[in-house]
Order: C-alpha cells, then structure tokens, then sequence
C-alpha cells in the first residue's frame, strides 16, 4: 500500500522518522537521549496536515512507540521515540512505510545507519 501525505501511517512514519534520524529516543528505564519540541515535530511536513500531528502523536504514545514529557524551561512538552526491541521493530515497520514512500532507503534495525 503506497502511502500519500495527509495519510495517519504517513504522518506517523514521519514522526518516527524524525526522531530516529535526530536521534531523539529514550531507552526503556532510561532519560532521553534527545527530544524535539511538540510544536517543532511537524516541521518538514506540509502546513495543511499539520492539524492532525496531535491525534498521530497520541496513537504512537498509547502504542508505546513514543514518550512525551515536560521539560524543564519549556512550556511545550517534549517528545522522543522508544527504543525497546518490540517498540523499535514496530516502529521501523511505520517508519520505513514512510521512507519509502518519499523515495528513502529503509532504516535498519540497528539504526547503524544513525550512529
């Protein structure tokens, strides 16, 4: 299935891929290596879509793909991605629908293509 802009698994395969290749992820049990700003997530991505960010980011939370959290200094909340085994295969299988779809090599599970 091709996936078009404005789409819930494209919005959400851009999230994932943003937060994979900005690095901002958290390891189960552990702080954030890096986050984004809420309010920053949908740059990059069409200003007629970027209504529906909200619904896509609380999806991906109660999935347990990703966490939201304040952070200190910052009135908007923060966001990373989960790096769990089972979140990050899931995860990948979003995020690489998107890449693909934009013409991106697939990320691989070790994310070596990030470190």
């Amino acid at each position: 299935m091709r996936l078009s802009e404005g789409d819930p698994g494209h919005i959400q395969g851009f999230i994932l891929n943003k937060l994979y290749t900005l690095r901002c992820w958290v390891r189960p049990g552990g702080r954030p290596r890096g986050h984004i700003s809420l309010s920053d997530l949908p740059k990059g991505y069409p200003k007629r879509f970027r209504g529906l960010f909200p619904k896509q980011v609380d999806i991906l939370r109660r999935m347990g793909l990703v966490v939201t959290f304040p952070h200190a200094g910052d009135a908007e909340p923060n966001i990373s991605a989960v790096l769990d085994p089972e979140a990050l295969e899931h995860g990948l299988e979003i995020c690489n629908a998107y890449r693909e779809s934009v013409g991106l090599p697939p990320l691989n599970r070790s994310l070596r293509e990030l470190i």
